[in-house]
This record gives structure tokens, C-alpha cells and sequence, in this order.
């Protein structure tokens, strides 16, 4: 039986840890409503109710799309403008959402040091949320123009 709120903030904290990133947390219910099934398929998304949705609170989005990598990675692009990053005006933003916990980590171990427990709480905790990160910028971060598979994919809706 889920617990209402599972929570583990000890895991989560050393989770944030071992990726020296923040990990955001999202409830699974709501990501699965925005249906990124087929793997390798890209299709648009709207981050407005993710834990992500504050990148578009200062520059204007372009696209907002995600392709399932594997049965448990999703990876997130954001096409937003930044008018200060002239002659390359677009920035992308990748995100990758994890539904359960990668496989380079090692659960027993982060459970251990965490010093928490692998009780009907941690397990519904993992089995509540997804988990967010950033990943560092890469050299196609700063684009003149949305990528011609991105435009297409915009297209289409319209």
C-alpha cells in the first residue's frame, strides 16, 4: 500500500550529492500525463507543471520536447530565446528525467550512507516520483535558429 506522501530526504539530499547536481523530484502520476511513450520519438511537451517550468519565467520559449532514450530515461529539451546571447539568440536547455534510479548508482549503498532504511516508505517514495537533473551545457547550447527536426516537429501540431 503507497503511503499518501512518502518522503526521504536523506536519500533525496545524497541522491543531489552523488550527481553534484540538484535533483528535482516530479510525482510520477504527472509524468506519465504527458505521455512520452515511443522510445526515440520526439514529441512536444509543456513543462508548465514541472518542477522545471521556471526556465521560461525570463526568456520566451521556442519549443519545449522530450524523446524517450530508454525504458527509463527521458531526455527534455528546451528552445528558449535569450536576446543577450546575440548572434546565437537560442539556448537549449537538456534535462534528463529518470523513472527509476540509473543504473550507475547503487541502491543498497545509497541507502546505507544515507543512513535511512529500505522500508515500505523508500520503496514507495521510489515508486512515487520520477527524478529530474540538469545536464551541463554542450557545445550546440547556443543555436542561431531551432534545429530543422525541432521546426518540423512544431509544425506539425499547427
Amino acid at each position: 500500500m503507497i503511503t499518501s506522501n512518502p518522503r526521504a530526504p536523506r536519500f533525496h539530499a545524497y541522491f543531489s550529492y552523488l550527481e553534484n547536481r540538484h535533483v528535482f523530484l516530479m510525482e510520477r502520476q504527472e509524468w506519465d500525463r504527458l505521455r512520452v511513450h515511443p522510445e526515440g520519438e520526439i514529441v512536444e511537451i509543456d513543462i508548465s507543471r514541472t518542477p522545471i517550468a521556471s526556465v521560461a519565467i525570463d526568456n520566451p520559449l521556442r519549443a519545449t520536447v522530450a524523446e524517450r532514450r530508454s525504458y527509463y530515461e527521458t531526455v527534455i529539451e528546451i528552445y528558449r530565446e535569450d536576446p543577450k546571447d546575440v548572434p546565437t539568440p537560442i539556448n537549449v536547455d537538456r534535462y534528463l528525467v529518470w523513472e527509476r534510479l540509473p543504473s550507475h548508482l547503487n541502491y543498497t549503498q545509497m541507502v546505507n550512507t544515507a543512513s535511512t532504511e529500505d522500508n515500505p516508505n523508500m520503496r514507495d517514495f521510489l515508486g512515487k516520483y520520477v527524478f529530474i537533473v540538469k545536464e551541463a551545457h554542450g557545445p550546440d547550447h547556443w543555436q542561431s535558429d531551432l534545429p530543422a527536426h525541432i521546426k518540423a516537429r512544431i509544425r506539425h501540431r499547427n
